[in-house]
């Protein structure tokens, strides 16, 4: 333990060989990739349901954009207290609606007649 010089330079040098060893090795290659399977079997869609079940829209693409509409504010909240219908994902909300108070608006019709000129279609228990 004389020289204490000639040990710091030779455990730097250590300290670069295994850092250098390190640094350069090889990852193991890895396996390959395999697709799961589903352990259950999943079944086929049913038929296509009869043309009552499909949402029926009426107006044309002009009524559509001719409707006196407005996007909701913050929060789903109305421009005004003119706009007393709540429309969202294609479905218009008046107060008579259960669903109204909790409804989150993305755009806003003063009259149902706005509402469905625009597309929408009224909700239903």
């Amino acid at each position: 333990m004389r020289r204490p010089v000639l040990w710091c330079v030779l455990s730097f040098l250590l300290g670069i060989a295994l850092t250098w060893r390190y640094l350069t090795r090889t990852p193991p290659p890895a396996p390959p990739w395999v697709i799961p399977t589903p352990k259950v079997r999943i079944p086929l869609q049913s038929q296509a349901a009869p043309d009552d079940e499909f949402t029926q829209v009426s107006g044309t693409l002009e009524d559509a954009f001719t409707a006196v509409a407005a996007p909701a504010g913050p929060d789903g909240m109305a421009p005004s207290t003119d706009y007393t219908v709540k429309g969202t994902h294609g479905i218009f909300h008046t107060t008579e609606s259960p669903a109204y108070p909790t409804t989150t608006a993305t755009v806003w019709f003063r009259t149902v007649a706005d509402a469905e000129r625009a597309g929408f279609i009224p909700w239903t228990e």
